[in-house]
């Protein structure tokens, strides 16, 4: 078997490859390797019952014997054939195991320059698989060149050559013939896969073009990338919308509680409404108050001066330093006082 692994044996260059003379079976087989795995069962039951029921109902009733022979012949290989269909869903979901498996063991790039130029054509479909491409292995039997892969997502459609040069630099006539393959084909871009690396006209002839070249140490990214996610294809990777991760933003630091005031410094507040006492009445004979006075409310008397409303106050000096006061709260501009009623 030489160095064919199992992922060779089962995709290999019977199965996996696009071929000329490739039969229903064959584009079967080539479908259900890219469909989800319930697929399978389902196609074959619809195989079933569209050759055992109804092919024999549409054909015409006639004279001739050819109807009938046709609507035996479709009863006769329904099961077989869909049983046919079951096998080929068995050996694609094995292909399928064996591709995830030969992505999974890569350890770096020691380990894909040992793959052969069929592995490693296998390790990259399967990279670009788990980024929800639908690949399609569509190189020849001899890895002589042309397009190995084929990617699609949506409106995207790329087409992918592998180039397993481990000491070697790929110059720039592959990205031309790659170009013009691109071009003829009508796809949307195009991608240059090797082990080893590009030389600086080759880069120079990328640019600015839909050709992405891909070198050893980034295939290696690709590879991890692709590892580190769990190889999730979601029904939003297989359109093409893959959900992006949320960028980190700056954290919103704490609220820092304001430092306790000793109740020793706590500023002296006014007593409430409650505790505070009555205005004295006033003095008899001034009638109204003047138009700088304010009617004293209930519990708080104005200022006879400005009106404002007046605050408790404690003499700290003059003849009778300690006893409480009217005080008006814009002192030291206004200076009107009231005594306090006894």
């Amino acid at each position: 078997m030489g160095n064919l692994t199992i992922s060779a044996l089962i995709g290999g260059q019977i199965m996996s490859r696009r071929r000329k003379d490739e039969g229903l079976l064959d584009d079967i087989f080539e479908m259900l390797c890219v469909v989800p795995a319930w697929v399978g069962p389902p196609v074959a039951l619809l195989f079933y019952l569209v050759l055992q029921f109804l092919v024999p109902l549409v054909l015409p009733d006639g004279d001739t014997e050819l109807p009938s022979l046709v609507a035996g012949m479709s009863r006769t290989i329904a099961l077989p054939f869909a049983v046919l269909v079951l096998f080929a869903w068995v050996f694609a979901e094995i292909r399928k195991w064996s591709r995830r498996g030969l992505l999974n063991t890569q350890i770096g790039m020691s380990s894909i320059r040992d793959l052969s130029w069929q592995e490693f054509e296998y390790l990259v479909g399967e990279a670009y698989r788990r980024q929800g491409y639908v690949v399609e292995e569509t190189g020849s039997p001899s890895g002589d060149g042309g397009i190995d892969l084929s990617l699609r997502r949506g409106a995207e459609w790329v087409v992918v050559q592998c180039k397993q040069w481990k000491a070697r630099k790929v110059g720039v006539r592959p990205v031309r013939e790659l170009y013009g393959v691109m071009t003829s084909e009508g796809a949307t871009g195009a991608i240059l896969v090797t082990c080893g690396s590009f030389t600086r006209e080759a880069e120079s002839f990328a640019q600015g073009k839909p050709i992405k070249l891909i070198g050893g140490q980034d295939l290696w990214d690709l590879v991890r990338a692709v590892k580190a996610s769990g190889g999730q294809r979601s029904a939003q990777a297989a359109t093409g919308t893959a959900a992006p991760s949320p960028r980190p933003g700056p954290a919103t630091p704490a609220p820092q509680a304001r430092p306790t005031t000793p109740a020793s410094q706590a500023r002296p507040t006014a007593p409430p409404p409650s505790a505070r006492p009555a205005a004295p009445a006033p003095p008899a004979g001034h009638g109204a108050s003047s138009p700088h006075q304010a009617t004293a409310t209930d519990s708080t008397p104005a200022c006879p001066v400005c009106g404002s409303t007046m605050a408790l106050r404690t003499a700290r000096k003059g003849p009778n330093p300690g006893s409480q006061f009217w005080g008006c709260p814009k002192y030291p501009n206004c200076r009107g006082t009231r005594p306090i009623a006894g």
